[in-house]
């Protein structure tokens, strides 16, 4: 079995992969050193690096003034999902006493705040393993959340899924759709004169919606299969009428 599977068995994606493995083979390792070596652009490393930093997976040190990277061993590795396996199996009964707790619609309808809102919104997404279709102001998404959608682009073209995107016509919004083929996205452009900052996302049986204008970003996830379809009506509609 190859160490890219292995890995991926426990969360890391290809490009996850690919720089831990990169980190072992080089061992302490700047930006460019990783960049030089995995062959992947200078912002996808430093997404990489942030996400296997919060798993333990990889550790940071600072040298004069550039900082540097290093790879934990696989056995340190192991003990890191091992670990966090035990916590779970411990506290087990914590989900079980909510469950039991809760109100009979309170697992249909989950408030989001804040950046952290965003990044469990788009992972629900992903997760759903579904094509989807989408309502979002990209210029917003990419300010707001830039780290997060990017990772958000990249798992869902690593799953496959396809999506139908409909958005304001800005420069950022253009430069996205000219990567539409290579990233299994269909983009169209609404009309000049509406404006909006918001994301809506219709997937399975769920409606994603976030307000990317306020401060918190506020999101929302409704799980209903009768909403989801009407929003598909809506989406349908005005996706005709789209060039």
């Amino acid at each position: 079995m190859k160490a890219t599977t292995l890995l991926k068995n426990i969360g890391f994606t290809d490009k996850d992969a690919k720089v831990y493995i990169a980190l072992l083979k080089l061992g302490d390792s700047n930006i460019k050193s990783l960049v030089d070596e995995t062959n992947l652009p200078r912002s996808t490393i430093y997404t990489r690096i942030k996400k296997l930093y919060s798993l333990g997976a990889v550790e940071v040190f600072q040298k004069k003034r550039t900082k540097y990277y290093i790879a934990v061993t696989p056995e340190k590795l192991i003990n890191i999902v091992k670990n966090n396996t035990k916590e779970l199996e411990d506290h087990i009964d914590i989900f079980r006493n909510t469950v039991n707790a809760a109100e009979p619609y309170s697992s249909k309808i989950k408030l989001f705040e804040g950046e952290e809102g965003i990044k469990l919104i788009l992972n629900d997404i992903v997760d759903e393993s579904r094509p989807f279709l989408a309502i979002v102001s990209i210029d917003d998404m990419a300010r707001i959340a830039r780290d997060h959608f990017e990772l958000f682009i990249e798992r869902r073209i690593e799953k496959r899924l396809s999506v139908r995107l409909i958005t304001n016509k800005t420069r950022e919004s253009e430069t996205l759709r000219q990567k539409d083929d290579e990233e299994r996205r269909i983009t169209r452009f609404v009309p000049s004169q509406y404006d909006f900052r918001t994301a809506t996302y219709i997937y399975g049986d769920k409606i994603a919606m976030l307000s990317l204008n306020d401060k918190p970003v506020l999101g929302l996830i409704i799980e209903d299969a009768s909403m989801a379809n009407t929003h598909r009506m809506y989406f349908e509609a005005l996706w005709a009428n789209l060039k």
